[in-house]
């Protein structure tokens, strides 16, 4: 609380020193922008891998995005907000899924419970300080870049407030702080009378010219919260946390250009404690890292890519270490699909998705596994992409593979899985009507490896997704 309270007087002293003295407000400069999609989809074994049971899906949904900017100068205050994805034919009800019996029917109420259907995507107010190289931002907005693989589940942009001081010319000093969760939810207040609180903290360094960008960062996470949030296929659950988590990371990127060439690197190192609160257990260290190397080739109109990511895993659960890449546990955001229940297996048909990109990526995150998938471990990922870009007048073609599989084996208990996860392809055409549209379609196929067997006498079932989707940007 002390620490809010002191960033918060700092943020207020700033906003009055650069207040312009006896100047009447200038009249902003008000800017829309924002997109509407509809998109539908057709899928089959992308939650269990068995064509023996029902997992068929086939459905349409929208989404509306809109971003309102009233900006002067040296300073801008922004507001964006979400309505969907939403499945037509279905309530509002738990996340647009539309699981609640005799709910079904579009009856025109945006948010009949507490959901996420509608929501502030961002909230912020930026400004400069004058005189000074100094930016300050103060609200919600995506904060992160680079950082973003230690965040678990696809969190929508956290209360944050940021220092950007530049240096020189394309170097830049950064200094965040994120307010993940807030209180001590036991006594139901949130009102920063307790410290069970769920805080980020970073220090960036960053460098950038025409030839290369690099930057360097540590991060700092304090999650001490009470209860832990998480969604089940009916809602939201809480449950009493068990312990608290102190975790540090410290990472690094580099990216080069040279000519029709691109290279980028990053690398995070993840360490820290995991503290019980129970006497009788022992408390656990974490140590963990996490590699991405992404590059691409420009062939004068058709552009190759390749992407390969590897998070360190833990098959050994008595060692009292975490060894897997470990991550920042936010409250759980799960997507709207009624495919995609938590607990049902991850979706490996999200890598393509140039349609509805944010409702499978969810899934994906933390990059290091799910245990519920991973038979009680997280054995981490390790996966690998080569695709290509082919634009042909206003068609874009795009086709990308994977190979997909986890860092570490599976204990001998589960030796009838492997760390094979299967080969993906995924094919996308999009056309743009007018400079503002586009219409697109879509197809994935996931050759299914054997991580997915559910016993020694299964073999699991290859998996499918078809999709179009209308797109306007404005």
């Amino acid at each position: 609380m002390k620490k809010f309270v002191m960033l918060t007087m700092a943020v207020a002293l700033i906003a009055f020193f650069a207040m312009p003295k006896g100047a009447s407000a200038a009249a902003p400069q008000m800017i829309f922008k924002g997109d509407y999609q509809v998109v539908g989809i057709a899928s089959d074994n992308i939650s269990d891998r068995n064509k023996d049971s029902n997992d068929h899906a086939a459905y349409v949904e929208q989404r509306f995005r809109l971003t309102h900017i009233a900006a002067m100068e040296n300073v801008k205050g922004v507001i964006g907000i979400e309505i969907g994805w939403d499945e037509w034919g279905k309530s509002y009800t738990d996340n647009g899924v539309g699981t609640t019996p005799n709910q079904g029917g579009d009856n025109g109420v945006i948010a009949d419970t507490p959901s996420t259907n509608i929501e502030v995507r961002m909230a912020y107010i930026e400004f400069d300080v004058p005189g000074m190289p100094l930016k300050v931002t103060a609200g919600k907005f995506f904060t992160w870049d680079h950082a973003m693989a230690i965040f678990a589940g696809a969190i929508a942009a956290p209360p944050a407030l940021r220092f950007d001081y530049k240096i020189a010319d394309g170097a830049n000093l950064a200094l965040w702080w994120a307010k993940m969760a807030e209180g001590d939810l036991s006594n139901n207040t949130l009102r920063g009378n307790s410290d069970a609180d769920h805080d980020v903290y970073c220090l960036e360094f960053s460098q950038k010219t025409k030839a290369y960008d690099f930057g360097v960062y540590g991060i700092y996470n304090r999650d001490h919260r009470e209860y832990d949030v998480s969604a089940a296929s009916t809602g939201t659950t809480t449950s009493a946390m068990t312990y608290k988590d102190d975790i540090y990371w410290t990472g690094v990127w580099a990216g080069f250009m040279a000519g029709p060439a691109k290279l980028g690197v990053d690398a995070i190192y993840s360490f820290g404690k995991r503290d019980y609160y129970s006497a009788g257990t022992d408390d656990l260290d974490y140590s963990g890292y996490y590699l991405k190397v992404d590059g691409s080739m420009n062939l004068g109109g058709p552009t190759l890519n390749f992407m390969s990511v590897y998070a360190s895993g833990d098959n050994d659960s008595s060692d009292k270490k975490i060894k897997n890449f470990a991550y920042a546990d936010s409250n759980a955001r799960y997507p709207s699909l009624g495919a995609l229940i938590p607990g049902s297996g991850p979706n490996l048909l999200y890598w393509g998705n140039g349609i509805a990109v944010e409702e499978y990526a969810q899934i994906l995150l933390p990059t290091s596994g799910y245990s519920a998938y991973d038979s009680g471990y997280s054995l981490g990922r390790w996966f690998t992409m080569v695709g290509a870009t082919i634009p042909v007048d206003k068609l874009k073609l795009v086709a990308k593979y994977w190979y997909l599989q986890t860092a570490e084996k599976f204990p001998t208990a589960y030796n009838y899985r492997n760390k094979n996860m299967g080969h993906e392809i995924d094919l996308e055409a999009h056309y743009q009507l007018t400079p503002n549209l586009t219409v697109s379609v879509e197809g994935d196929y996931l050759l299914a490896g054997d991580y997915f067997k559910t016993s020694s006498s299964m073999e699991p079932d290859n998996a499918w997704k078809a999709a179009w989707a209308i797109k306007l940007v404005f």
